[in-house]
């Protein structure tokens, strides 16, 4: 819990310095934000449109960690025998564990490879925000960064310095830093809770396919918690993040019933028993 935490505090100072060293990246997603504004109009349905586009191409990646993670839970009685067989030998005990591993095709970090592969996109994700509701002057004159002047996106920001609304909120504020009545900060804390809703819906999706007791107890108790230790990122970062990682989350539930289809799930199967021959007991 404390290292999101300390993600969620330090990614804006990573937003602002990196916006320095990857000046091209956060260029990309600017232009690609403000091609779907222009099909679009809407910050939230540009943020939308931005966020199914990274999903699809991302998408061969979470069905391969998807089935790996399903195999690799499935494959944990196995792992138990490994781990009473070699319990005084810690040699021979990681030897025959990553041969297991080889042999069925899996991971132990293919969990948390979709984790780290969010990061780099939340970090431009988050600066490109923060570069397109630039101000100057004391916040009174709009400059958006990243993007040209004369794109139907800058103008919309030049109207409304400092600001993108849609929804009834300002997708550049957070729940912790919206002003107003009481009633201002619902559509944030909506927000927020339909993102939490749905990382358990993530995590009870793969789990109904999982036999019961072969997930490990560390495993149960991070998936458990893991969507609250989120909600403290969620409090923080801008409305237009949450909206990505609402929309991502129902892309990759949509990708994961996918890969988790009988008919498409290539898991190690265990073998078949053979019919004893004549002669044999």
């Amino acid at each position: 819990m404390p290292t999101i935490h300390t993600l969620a505090g330090v990614l804006p100072v990573l937003g602002s310095t990196l916006g320095q060293i990857f000046q091209p990246l956060y260029q990309a997603m600017a232009w690609m934000l403000a091609a779907f504004y222009s099909l679009v109009p809407n910050y939230a349905a540009a943020i939308t449109l931005l966020t199914v586009v990274v999903m699809a191409v991302s998408a061969p990646l979470t069905i391969r960690v998807t089935r790996s993670g399903l195999a690799m839970q499935r494959l944990q009685p196995e792992l138990k025998k490994v781990q009473q067989k070699y319990k005084g030998d810690r040699l021979r005990l990681n030897e025959a564990t990553l041969a297991l591993y080889r042999e069925h095709g899996v991971s132990p970090l293919g969990g948390f490879l979709p984790l780290v592969l969010q990061i780099p996109v939340l970090v431009v994700l988050y600066g490109v925000i923060r570069g397109l509701t630039h101000t100057v002057d004391h916040g009174r004159i709009a400059a958006p960064l990243y993007i040209g002047h004369s794109v139907q996106l800058a103008k919309s920001l030049r109207a409304h310095p400092g600001q993108m609304h849609a929804l009834g909120i300002n997708l550049a504020s957070s729940l912790l830093n919206a002003h107003g009545a009481w009633a201002a900060y619902l559509p944030y804390a909506a927000l927020v809770l339909i993102a939490i809703g749905l990382q358990y819906a993530q995590t009870r999706q793969v789990n109904r396919r999982t036999p019961p007791g072969s997930s490990p107890a560390q495993v149960q108790s991070l998936q458990r918690y893991l969507p609250v230790v989120y909600a403290v990122i969620y409090l923080r970062f801008p409305a237009g993040l949450n909206i990505y990682f609402v929309v991502s989350a129902v892309c990759r539930i949509a990708i994961q019933e996918l890969a988790l289809r009988p008919r498409s799930l290539r898991l190690p199967l265990p073998p078949r028993p053979r019919l004893a021959r004549d002669g044999e007991p």
